[in-house]
């Protein structure tokens, strides 16, 4: 079964692309490291590359109820 983060993330990856979506393990472990040293896990890196993409990821984010963190 998949989880409602998973699906969130397939979803934005049909909408901006799969290449603007990072869900290789070793490249989130990289991007999850912060100057607080507070351990995390990230689910996907996303790349929007308009306003209507950032407005887009938010519904979708909202629909599966799945946080979002900008950075």
């Amino acid at each position: 079964m998949k989880t409602h983060i998973a699906a969130a993330l397939d979803e934005i990856k049909t909408l901006i692309g799969s290449e603007n979506v990072i869900s290789a393990s070793d490249i989130l472990a990289l991007l999850s490291k912060n100057s607080l040293g507070v351990p995390r896990k990230i689910a996907g890196c996303i790349y929007p590359s308009s306003l209507d993409d950032v407005q887009n990821i938010i519904r979708i984010a909202n629909t599966y109820q799945t946080p979002l963190y900008p950075v």
